[in-house]
């Protein structure tokens, strides 16, 4: 399952519908608290993040910690991995053109900037890989832990 986190519902829901075509299972969120309710409640089955990185934050977070807005959507994804304890893949998609920020977003292995004006089919292609990367890491964690067991079972 994809959660797709934007205010802006009519952009999200003409690519909500792109990724509908090609078997996603898309929810759809506009605020950070319906989002962490959603993640708490989903958390084994999300396979990926749509995130905007500058949404309202009434309510969630301070001025000061994201920067007027500006960083609230970094903020937001910095929250959820620390308190999921592993790394959720995110596809950031900005209008912001901040190269500092955008350096400090891409520096995650599980993550991809997008800008908004990016071809749904280059955001498709971000969507496979990072998913399929995903499903790897869960499949290798899954047979490891089993190992783990079965070899503490026989000693």
């Amino acid at each position: 399952m994809i959660l797709m986190i934007d205010e802006e519902k009519s952009k999200m829901r003409s690519f909500k519908d792109y990724l509908n075509e090609y078997g996603y299972d898309v929810y759809m969120s506009t605020n950070f608290v319906d989002s962490s309710e959603f993640i708490n409640e989903n958390k084994n089955n999300i396979d990926l993040i749509f995130l905007d990185i500058m949404m309202p934050y009434l309510n969630y977070f301070t001025n000061e910690e994201t920067i007027n807005g500006l960083i609230s959507g970094e903020c937001f994804y910095n929250k959820i991995q620390k308190e999921l304890k592993y790394t959720i893949p995110v596809i950031i998609l900005t209008a912001i053109n901040n190269k500092e920020l955008l350096t400090r977003l891409s520096k995650n292995n599980n993550t991809i900037v997008h800008q908004k004006t990016d071809s749904p089919s280059d955001i498709l292609a971000s969507v496979k890989k990072l998913i399929n990367r995903w499903i790897n890491e869960k499949i290798i964690y899954f047979y490891y832990f089993y190992f783990c067991i079965i070899a503490n079972f026989y000693t």
